[in-house]
């Protein structure tokens, strides 16, 4: 897919600091820009002295801005009501992202509006919706190769317009509060639903205790939580301990649909992820085929910042 060039932008930037990444969303200036599930970004930035610095990004999320009901929320979108926003996750690391992280931390709100342009969208969409069951295996920030397709999945189904049935996401992170505010904002929608099913994994000791000092309750030893993504308790969510088994939720799922026969339809594997994430995937799949199973397509999302 070809760029449509680089457009101004209104741009908020927020660090979530005990998530340790940015949720950066941007209302572009032009209206041609056709967001969408597998596409990147260019953002840039002007930075008085080093010129003009840009990054690509994975497109974590779009959708038209809504009237809020909240005095002040999202103030600087209040006038673009109806246009499309898009949303992207990224982590600090050194240099640019560093730099924003430190700005955010700077602000009384933890937000800021700094000046930036996009360039695209690249890549491709999968067309993961003429698959009967889709099967995400995303790791930290690889979450966002994940969310265009489970937006698109949600208007396609109520418009009847795609073949699939089931979605299982399987998502490991190092911190749990990444998992709790993007599952209480981008993945709200979605929790809860029969048709989609997620699973939860805090990778690291450190990140698990902090979920359980946090709410304050369950024993060292408990392997699993229970939490909340919002202030009904139908959003509860399950986040695990440990690193998921990619290869057993792969296999898990199609060998259960394999059993449907026929019925089972086609099944989608789309990782997200670290490079052993990606190929843990990949061998669990290239086992699957071996043992004569049929129906399986695989895909990779491109895992940058």
């Amino acid at each position: 897919m070809g760029s449509s060039g680089v457009t101004n932008t209104k741009t908020s930037a927020t660090y979530v600091k005990d998530g340790d990444f940015l949720r950066v969303e941007i209302v572009p200036g032009s209206h041609i820009l056709k967001p969408g599930p597998g596409q990147h970004y260019f953002l840039y930035q002007p930075v008085s002295w080093r010129g003009w610095e840009n990054h690509p990004f994975t497109l974590a999320g779009c959708g038209k801005i809504e009237a809020s009901s909240q005095q002040g929320e999202r103030s600087l979108f209040r006038d673009a009501v109806g246009q499309q926003k898009l949303t992207f996750f990224i982590r600090p690391f050194d240099g640019w992202t560093k730099r924003l992280r430190d700005q955010c931390l700077k602000s009384a709100t933890g937000t800021i509006t700094p000046h930036m342009f996009i360039e695209g969208p690249y890549g491709e969409n999968a067309s993961l919706s003429t698959y009967e069951n889709v099967v995400f295996i995303v790791g930290g920030s690889g979450i966002a190769g994940a969310l265009p397709y489970l937006q698109e999945y949600l208007r396609l189904k109520a418009e009847n317009k795609t073949l699939t049935r089931d979605i299982t996401v399987v998502w490991s992170a190092r911190q749990a509060a990444m998992i709790q505010d993007i599952a209480a904002n981008e993945l709200k929608p979605m929790i809860g639903r029969e048709d989609i099913r997620f699973h939860f994994h805090v990778t690291t000791k450190r990140g698990f205790r902090a979920l359980k000092d946090k709410l304050r309750g369950g024993s060292d030893s408990e392997k699993e939580v229970k939490t909340s993504s919002s202030s009904s308790s139908e959003d509860e969510i399950n986040i695990e301990s440990g690193r998921p088994s990619i290869r057993h939720a792969i296999l898990g799922t199609i060998q259960e649909v394999n059993n449907a026969g026929s019925a089972g339809g086609r099944i989608a594997i789309m990782t997200c992820g670290p490079g052993g994430m990606a190929d843990e995937a990949r061998a669990a799949v290239h086992a699957a085929l071996k043992q004569g199973q049929r129906g399986v397509e695989y895909f990779e999302e491109a895992f940058g910042w």
